[in-house]
C-alpha cells in the first residue's frame, strides 16, 4: 500500500497554484511463517498482526486495516494506491501437472502389478488416443522436468486408494487422470500464450522510434535530426527512448 501526502503553498507569483510537495509512505501485509506480517516504512520492524491456517484466507485478517487506512487518507485528501502481488497460475498450472504425471506413474506401476499377479489381460479402457496424447514424464514443452515429477507430491488419501484398487477401479484412475491432464495443459498452453503476448507488448513499448523520427523531419529539419543523433550517442542519455 503506498500512500502520498500533497499540500498547495502560496506564493509571490500565483501563475504556480499548486506546487506539489510528496512524500511517500509504504506499508506491506505478509503472510509468512503462520502468521500475518505489517511491514510499514516508518517503523523499526515488522509486527505480526495475527495467526492464521494454512487453509484460511489471510486477506479477511487484513482488510479491516486497509478499509481504515483508506478511510483516514480519503478524509484528509491523501492520494494511496494498493497493489497486489500474486502468484504467477502458470507455476501453480505446472505443479499440478507435475502432481497428475506423478499419479500416473502410480497408477501405473500399481496396475502393471495386479494384471501380473491375477492374470488378467491389459486392457486400455480408454480411448486409445486418450492415451498416446497423455504425457508420462519429462515434457520441456511444459517446463516439466524429472526432478519437478519426483519433487511433487501424491495427497495420501490418493496414495491409499491407488493401492487398495483394484484392476477395473485402476483404469478407471488412470482415465480420469488422462482428462484431467487435458484440461491442464490446454491451460498451461493458454498461459503461456498470456505470457509471450505481454513480452511482446513490454518489447514493443521499448521500440526505439529515432529513425522513425529521421525519417519523417530529417530531410525538412537537419536540427532535428542532429539532436537525435546526439542525444543517442551522449552517454548520459543512451537509453532514452523516443516517444511518438
Amino acid at each position: 500500500m503506498e500512500a502520498t501526502s500533497k499540500r498547495s503553498r502560496s506564493g509571490k507569483n500565483r501563475h504556480d497554484e499548486f506546487e506539489t510537495d510528496a512524500g511517500f509512505h509504504f506499508i506491506a501485509f505478509v503472510p509468512a511463517l503462520g502468521k500475518v506480517w505489517k511491514f510499514d516504512g516508518l517503523e523499526r520492524q515488522p509486527q505480526a498482526l495475527a495467526e492464521y491456517a494454512p487453509d484460511e484466507d489471510w486477506l479477511t485478517l487484513v482488510r479491516p486495516n486497509i478499509r481504515t487506512r483508506m478511510a483516514e487518507y480519503e478524509e484528509d485528501q491523501i492520494e494511496f494506491s494498493i497493489l497486489s502481488v500474486a502468484k504467477d497460475p502458470l507455476v501453480e498450472l505446472e505443479d499440478k501437472l507435475a502432481i497428475n504425471v506423478k499419479c500416473l506413474e502410480s497408477v501405473n506401476r500399481w496396475l502393471a502389478s495386479r494384471e501380473e499377479a491375477e492374470e488378467v489381460c491389459s486392457g486400455p479402457e480408454c480411448p486409445a488416443s486418450l492415451l498416446e496424447n497423455t504425457i508420462l514424464g519429462p515434457d520441456s514443452s511444459y517446463n516439466l522436468t524429472r526432478h519437478r515429477i519426483d519433487g511433487a507430491i501424491i495427497p495420501p488419501e490418493r496414495e491409499v486408494q491407488y493401492e487398495k484398487a483394484s484392476v477395473e477401479e485402476l483404469r478407471q484412475h488412470r482415465y480420469r487422470l488422462s482428462n484431467e491432464q487435458r484440461e491442464l495443459r490446454a491451460s498451461i498452453l493458454e498461459e503461456q500464450q498470456s505470457h509471450r503476448a505481454d513480452d511482446d507488448y513490454a518489447t514493443g513499448r521499448r521500440f526505439d522510434y529515432g529513425p522513425a523520427v529521421r525519417a519523417c523531419w530529417g530531410e525538412g529539419n537537419q536540427f532535428l535530426a542532429w539532436l537525435v543523433d546526439f542525444f543517442s550517442s551522449t552517454k548520459k542519455f543512451q537509453g532514452l527512448t523516443i516517444l511518438d
